[in-house]
Order: C-alpha cells, then structure tokens, then sequence
C-alpha cells in the first residue's frame, strides 16, 4: 500500500495522513463538510484504529466503541474532547511503554505486561511522563461540557452524556492504572 493510505476499513492500518480518508466508521460526508479541526479528526480517527480495536474482545466494523461512539462524536463537543483526551494520553503512554528498558541499556527486553499492574501513578507518572497540555485541555473541556449538558433536562438525558462518561472512564483508566480504578469503583 501506499503512504497515506489505510489498509483495512476498521483501525488495523497505518494512521493516515489525509484527514480526510478517515476510515468507515468516521462517515465521509460528514467528514468533508466537518467544522472539526484536522487535529480533532487525527485524533478521532487514532481512537478509531489504535484504541477501538484493544477495548473488545473481536474487533469489527460491528465494534459498539467505532460504530456508536464515534457516530455520537461527530455532533457532541464533549464527547469529541473525551476521545481527544484519550487519544493523547494514549499516544504518551505508549511512547513510554516503547523506550522503558528492564536494566541495563545492553538488556533489550521490554518491561513485562503483567508488571504494570502492580505500579502506583506516581510509578506510571514517572515512567511516561506527566500530561501534555494538550491532554489537560481536551479533559478539562470535556468535563466542562459534559456539566454544562447535564444542567440541562433535555441534554442530560442525550446518549452521548453516557458515551462520553464512559471515555473518560476509559481515560481515566488509562492514566492512574486500572488498580487504582478498581479501587475507586468500590
């Protein structure tokens, strides 16, 4: 294939640098005529192919997170920062993941997965990184969104108040570690 093209119609290609060949689950129509920034649209289409595909268990166009949350996105700003924010925190973990060593800079082996559940945030901060202000300012908006619709009966009661729940849910998981997210659930 060529560069800047999209190898499957479902998030297992190389991201595509058109913004505007964004795969199926991102409708074309309303891809072009979107008031999105080009940024927004990488970042949507990185959840599409980088992030959908890891939250089920068989990954398909039929994948509920490509199929009804990015539909949802394409009219709901808070739904659109959560998966920005999730997005870049994404891209920073797994820049961290990538370069961490076991011991010596000879030992090329990669931290072992199952050692990740064990660290603390502060353990997970320190190996990727604090957060980008990037990342901070999509999670912020979201949030300030995401209360601003929920003042409001009719908007409290949208899909996409759930959908984006749920991603920052994702987010959050993704940015303290999921032991901790269990213990905040009990």
């Amino acid at each position: 294939p060529s560069e800047g093209t999209s190898m499957s119609s479902y998030g297992s290609g190389p991201l595509s640098l058109d913004v505007l060949s964004l795969t199926t689950s991102i409708p074309q129509s309303l891809a072009i005529a979107s008031p999105l920034s080009p940024r927004m649209l990488s970042l949507m289409d990185y959840y599409d192919k980088f992030i959908c595909p890891v939250l089920v268990a068989f990954d398909g166009p039929s994948n509920p997170y490509r199929m009804h949350i990015i539909q949802l996105a394409m009219q709901n700003e808070e739904l659109q920062n959560a998966i920005a924010a999730l997005a870049t925190n994404n891209m920073r973990m797994r820049g961290g993941l990538e370069g961490k060593r076991l011991s010596a800079p000879e030992d090329y082996r990669l931290v072992p997965q199952h050692a990740y559940s064990q660290m603390t945030t502060r353990e997970l901060r320190e190996m990727h990184g604090q957060a980008t202000s990037e990342e901070k300012h999509y999670k912020t908006q979201s949030i300030a969104l995401l209360n601003r619709k929920l003042v409001d009966i009719n908007g409290s009661q949208d899909d996409s108040v759930l959908a984006t729940l749920l991603i920052l849910c994702l987010f959050h998981v993704c940015d303290s570690g999921f032991t901790k997210f269990k213990t905040q659930l009990a």
